[in-house]
C-alpha cells in the first residue's frame, strides 16, 4: 500500500512538471514575456525561457526511476522554493505579473493562491522523496498491472485538470465578451486622434492629449471601468507594462465612471492616477463600445492601431510595442 502511494506521488510530480514544461514550450512568446515580467533581464529572457522548461522536463523524467527519484525530487523542491520566494518578493512590492505556469489557460496574476499551490506541490514532492528514500525499489516492488493501473489513474486526473483549465479559459473569454457586448469599431488607422482633456484622480489638474504628445512619444490610451472584471486583470498587468515600455510609450488610463469610483478603484488596484473626463464623449469620439479597451496614438497625434477590446487583444497590442533590444 505504501509502495503504491509513493508510486502515485512520483507519477503526480512527473505529470505536474512535465505539463509545466510542455505548456511553456508550446507558448514561447508568452513564456518569454512572463520571464521578463518576473524580473529576468531581457538579455537573459530567451535563455531562461528555454532552460526552465528543460529543467522541468528533466525532473518529470528523472522522478520516475528509483535510482534518480530522490535527486529529481530535491531539484523540484529547490525550484518550488525559489519560485515561491520570487512570488513573495513581488507581492510585497505590489507587483502581480501573470503566471503562465501551466499554459495560457492558467495565466492569472500571482497572489496568495500561487503560494498555496506551490506549497501543495512541494508537499506532494516531499512525500515522493521520503517514500523513495524509504522504499528505493519502487516500482519494482509493484506488480506490472498495478503500476500501470495507478499510472492510468494519475493520467486521467491530469486530463481532468487540463479540461478544467480550458473551461476556465472559455469562461474568462465569455466574461470578456459579456463585458464588451459589441465589438469596438474604433477610428481608422491614420485618422487624427480626437483631442480631449480631463482631470486626474490625484487632483493635480487638467490633462490633455496634446500635453501627453509633447514628450514626442506614442501614447497608449487604456479605457477601464471600475466594475469590469477584465479591467482588474489589466490593472494587474500595468506595472509590468509600464516598466517594459518606459521611455518608449506614454500610457494614459481613462476612467469610464464617476471620479470618486475611479479614484477608489485606482487606489485599490495601484494603477496610479486615472484621467476622468467630464463626459463620456471621449469614448464616443474614439468609437469604443466596451471595456477594457485600448488604442495607440503615434507621436504625430494620429491613430496608430485598431481599437482593441478585452485582455487578450490589449495584451497583443502591448506585446507589439516591446522596445528593440
Amino acid at each position: 500500500m505504501i509502495s503504491g502511494g509513493v508510486w502515485v506521488a512520483r507519477l503526480a510530480v512527473a505529470v505536474v512538471f512535465g505539463w509545466a514544461a510542455f505548456a511553456k514550450w508550446a507558448d514561447r512568446p508568452g513564456t518569454r514575456r512572463a520571464v521578463e515580467d518576473f524580473g529576468v533581464p531581457p538579455r537573459w529572457a530567451d535563455a531562461v525561457a528555454w532552460g526552465l522548461p528543460a529543467v522541468e522536463l528533466a525532473v518529470a523524467v528523472a522522478v520516475l526511476p528509483s535510482w534518480t527519484a530522490v535527486w529529481a525530487g530535491v531539484l523540484a523542491l529547490l525550484l518550488l522554493a525559489g519560485f515561491s520566494i520570487v512570488i513573495a518578493v513581488l507581492l510585497t512590492r505590489g507587483r502581480r505579473p501573470a503566471c503562465s505556469c501551466f499554459g495560457a489557460a492558467s495565466a492569472d496574476p500571482i497572489g496568495r493562491m500561487s503560494l498555496i499551490r506551490n506549497a501543495a506541490i512541494a508537499t506532494l514532492t516531499g512525500l515522493a522523496v521520503w517514500g523513495s528514500l524509504a522504499h528505493n525499489d519502487i516500482p519494482q516492488s509493484l506488480s506490472a498491472d498495478r503500476a500501470v493501473g495507478l499510472a492510468a489513474i494519475v493520467g486521467f486526473a491530469a486530463l481532468l485538470g487540463y479540461q478544467q483549465l480550458q473551461l476556465r479559459r472559455m469562461r474568462r473569454q465569455m466574461q470578456e465578451s459579456s463585458a464588451v457586448r459589441t465589438p469596438a469599431h474604433g477610428l481608422p488607422i491614420g485618422a487624427p486622434a480626437p483631442a480631449f482633456e480631463a482631470n486626474d484622480t490625484d487632483g493635480s489638474g487638467r490633462h490633455t492629449l496634446d500635453k501627453a504628445l509633447a514628450a514626442g512619444r506614442p501614447v497608449l490610451l487604456l479605457f477601464l471601468h471600475p466594475g469590469c472584471a477584465p479591467c482588474a486583470e489589466i490593472a494587474a498587468e500595468l506595472p509590468q507594462w509600464r516598466q517594459r515600455l518606459d521611455n518608449t510609450v506614454t500610457t494614459l488610463i481613462i476612467g469610464t465612471d464617476d471620479p470618486s469610483s475611479n479614484a477608489e478603484w485606482a487606489r485599490e488596484h495601484r494603477v496610479g492616477p486615472m484621467l476622468v473626463p467630464d463626459t463620456m464623449e471621449i469614448v464616443t469620439r474614439y468609437r469604443l463600445r466596451g471595456t477594457p479597451s485600448a488604442v495607440l496614438i503615434d507621436a504625430r497625434g494620429r491613430i496608430a492601431s485598431s481599437a482593441r477590446v478585452g485582455t487578450y487583444a490589449i495584451q497583443d497590442l502591448v506585446d507589439g510595442l516591446r522596445p528593440p533590444r
